[in-house]
């Protein structure tokens, strides 16, 4: 598959084949819009997933990991799992791109998150925070290209988090190259977080909006509309 991930983003076309050097390629048919300055990255297909109705309990992270297209998270209840987070990511030694486009991750449910699971290699820390939603619980997180990489745009574009609810330890991360992201009617209780969003790194078009955040000891903060600036919690890093 062959995927434009700038000028047209979102677009995938399949490959029907290449010259015997590799620098010509074919599609199926042409892409809806050609822009100067475009990228395009080929390779395997990974999307049109459906993880809906399961539960999911003392585990590790629940990942969109480097490339997802169309993928739908939902009506799940988990408990004391690491994390549930879109993470677009440039692969180590080359120049594949591997986007995360159109990831919804809707009507769940968070019984109790967990700060303490280590069963990931990648549950650390990383001084850009790329690698973790701790103390959060659902994130966007993307800041993985090197800084000689000719595309440095989103790698995390169209994420939608929808009615989620979070009754203990967690809230929601946008950090990273995240752009057209959407929060909305998130309820999150018995947490020391609520919605965090990197306005820094983020490239765009975050939107927050109908957050209910309680707290432990039951004073409600936040509200309807929510969002930079309208409630403590919600801030920059």
């Amino acid at each position: 598959y062959q995927r434009r991930v700038h000028g047209g983003t979102g677009q995938c076309r399949r490959v029907v084949g290449a010259s015997d050097d590799l620098t010509v390629w074919s599609t199926d048919r042409p892409f809806a819009t050609i822009s100067e300055g475009s990228n395009v990255t080929i390779m395997p297909y990974v999307g049109r997933i459906l993880f809906v109705g399961n539960r999911y309990t003392d585990g590790g992270s629940i990942q969109t990991f480097a490339q997802a297209i169309e993928v739908v998270v939902a009506e799940n209840v988990f408990e004391r799992i690491s994390q549930v987070a879109a993470w677009g990511r440039q692969e180590e030694t080359s120049t594949a791109w591997n986007a995360n486009l159109m990831v919804e991750f809707l009507d769940n449910v968070v019984q109790e998150g967990n700060h303490g699971v280590t069963n990931s290699p990648y549950w650390r820390s990383a001084p850009d925070g790329t690698v973790s939603t701790e103390p959060y619980f659902f994130g966007s997180l993307t800041n993985d290209q090197r800084n000689d990489s000719a595309f440095q745009g989103a790698l995390n574009r169209f994420v939608v988090f929808s009615n989620n609810t979070i009754r203990s330890n967690g809230g929601v991360l946008i950090r990273g190259t995240s752009a057209n992201v959407l929060v909305e009617d998130t309820a999150i209780s018995h947490s020391d977080v609520s919605i965090h969003v990197n306005w820094t790194t983020t490239q765009g078009g975050v939107v927050v909006t109908g957050t209910s955040v309680t707290q432990s000891f039951g004073r409600p903060r936040g509200g309807p509309g929510a969002g930079r600036g309208d409630d403590p919690e919600i801030d920059e890093l």
